[in-house]
């Protein structure tokens, strides 16, 4: 997704006060475009708490400019870098500002070790929309993703998923994410999210 006007997804948490997180779409390294977009994206970020960025695609060398170039913005929201662990460890090894960027594990499912999760650089982790999907109806599933969201709560992180479970399925008020995407409303007059809200819980300072 390249177009100007839709590289950007908003993330709303369903916790009361509201919060926002921007989510970067067009992340790629070609002629300098994931560094032109992360540009435009932190001059766009309103009251937004953070910008989220999966880097997976993005070359080394570009990342390590944007990053630059994000820390050297100005702008107060953290910069939060999603992928797999062992991607976000070579990202960590380069060494950056820990109060300005944070980490997350994206992808998140059945085949995720717990290590990943409990790994102490992390502070979010976003699950796998064919996982919560497939949770939604599969008891066995559901249990999995359940006791990964346990976990998550236990130890403080942040957790994104998207709120596709039909009532009555097995999933259907047991598991809740703490941040949703923001879809357009079918009328299009407003946006909506999640179903429920919750107060904050006193971990997960950042986001």
């Amino acid at each position: 997704m390249t177009d100007r006007t839709n590289e950007l997804l908003v993330w709303a948490s369903v916790m009361s006060p509201s919060r926002q997180a921007v989510e970067l779409l067009a992340s790629r390294s070609d002629d300098n475009a994931f560094e032109l977009s992360l540009a435009r994206a932190t001059r766009n970020l309103g009251q937004a708490r953070f910008l989220l960025v999966n880097v997976t695609k993005i070359d080394a060398a570009v990342l390590d400019r944007a990053i630059a170039a994000f820390l050297a913005s100005g702008a107060s929201q953290r910069l939060c870098l999603a992928g797999h662990r062992s991607l976000l460890k070579e990202v960590e090894a380069a060494g950056f500002d820990n109060d300005r960027i944070g980490l997350m594990i994206d992808d998140v499912g059945l085949d995720t070790p717990c290590s990943d999760l409990i790994w102490d650089r992390i502070e979010a982790i976003r699950f796998n929309a064919e996982f919560i999907a497939h949770a939604a109806h599969d008891v066995r599933t559901a249990c999995a993703l359940e006791a990964m969201l346990g976990l998550a709560r236990e130890i403080g992180l942040r957790t994104f998923g998207f709120d596709a479970v039909p009532d009555g399925a097995s999933l259907s008020g047991r598991c809740d994410f703490d941040y949703l995407p923001v879809v357009p409303s079918k009328r299009g007059s407003s946006a909506s999210r999640s179903r429920t809200s919750r107060k904050a819980p006193l971990v997960g300072y950042y986001i």
